[in-house]
Order: C-alpha cells, then structure tokens, then sequence
C-alpha cells in the first residue's frame, strides 16, 4: 500500500492528469543493458526517431530479437506522441512488403517483424496499447517459446493493467510469471532483465506472491 500510494504521488507530481510517464513502458530503460551495441548506439543518435538503417536492422532475420527491442526502447518515448510504427510501415513498403494496410501486416509479417510494431506502436502512444497488444499477440503466436517475445507482450499488457489501480499486482505478476517459466528460451540479456524488474517491483505488493494470476484474469473478466 505505501508503494501505491507513493507512485500515485510520483504520477501525481508529473501531471495533474495521469501521465502514465512513470509506467512499466517508460520506465523500463533495458536498451542500457545494450550500451555497448553498435545499432543501439546509433538508435541514439537519431533524436528518437526511427531512421532507414534501424529499420533495415529490424528486418533483418539474422539479427537477435532482443537487440532489435533494446534499439526500440532506445528510441523510447514522447509524451506529445510518436509516429515510429508509421514509418515501420512506409520503410516496409518502400522495401517491397505487403504492408498496404493492417491486416495485410498481420498475415504476411515475421514474428519479428509484428513483435517490433507492436513494440514501437506501444512507445508511440502509451495511452492506448490495445492495437499493440493485439499485435503483440499476433507476433506472440508465431514464437511463443521466446522470453523477449513474452517479456514484451507481458510489458504491454502491464501497461493496461496500470489503468487499474484495484489490480496493481498485475502490473507485477505478467511479466514475473514469465520471468519464471523455465520453459521459455532465455534469448534476452540478463541485465536486461534486471532492469525491467527493478521498476516492476514497485508495483509488488506484499500480498502479490500469495495471488493467482488465473484467478485475478477471471475476476477482471466478471467486471
């Protein structure tokens, strides 16, 4: 309760309307544990936007799905918006992508390729992420075994759940449920990890270990 009630004063004390610019999307700096990555570095450079060269990075298949998130949340945020999902698509379709609308995205993209819109259409609006976690979904579906892949999807989903003050936990136990699935292959930079769950745990309540994820998901439904 103390945590609650001192992040509702943080949140507070950034705007008289909520913000969300302290929230499991803004705070969460992993692209630090990619200091030292050249494509990262260069993600830095670019004022926040998304260049032509990042994008190819993007794209590329042989390229680590976690270093293309680290270039992402290098790109980070705005609280007047961005537009980075927008220029994923217009580079897509400069490049000979079947990007002309969404659907055609969504049948035709990579896993990689959705998992990095619904990533920077998060960033780009953080008010609202439920087309980001649709995508996220859509990505999700097509490696489900990937802890990057379930990281940001869980990422995303906190963020909804921030909206619900009675639910906190939430914010906290998604992405914690996949930070104990075993089964998951660990592709993300420990560091990486640490990061993102050094801001999550302020949303860890005491009474948040002893509660049922399933159970809460079906309350949230019955509301």
């Amino acid at each position: 309760m103390i945590k609650k009630i001192a992040l509702l004063l943080l949140i507070a004390l950034n705007s008289i309307s909520v913000s969300y610019a302290d929230s499991p999307l803004t705070s969460t700096y992993f692209s630090l544990a990619y200091k030292d990555v050249p494509i990262v570095v260069k993600a830095g450079e670019t004022n926040g936007i998304l260049t032509l060269q990042l994008f190819s990075f993007l794209i590329d298949e042989t390229k680590a799905i976690d270093v293309k998130m680290a270039l992402i949340n290098k790109l980070s945020w705005s609280t007047e918006g961005k537009d980075n999902s927008s220029l994923f698509i217009e580079f897509g379709l400069s490049a000979g992508n079947e990007w002309n609308d969404y659907e055609a995205f969504i049948e035709n993209a990579s896993a990689d390729e959705k998992l990095c819109l619904a990533y920077l259409k998060a960033l780009d609006d953080y008010f609202d992420v439920n087309q980001a976690l649709d995508i996220a979904n859509s990505a999700l579906i097509l490696n489900p075994n990937s802890y990057t892949f379930n990281i940001i999807y869980a990422l995303i989903q906190a963020q909804i759940n921030l909206k619900d003050q009675e639910n906190w936990c939430l914010i906290y136990l998604y992405p914690n449920d996949v930070r104990l699935d075993e089964t998951l292959e660990r592709d993300m930079n420990i560091e990486a990890e640490e990061i993102i769950f050094e801001y999550l745990s302020l949303y860890k309540e005491d009474d948040c270990e002893d509660l049922n994820l399933e159970y809460l998901e079906e309350g949230e439904e019955e509301d």
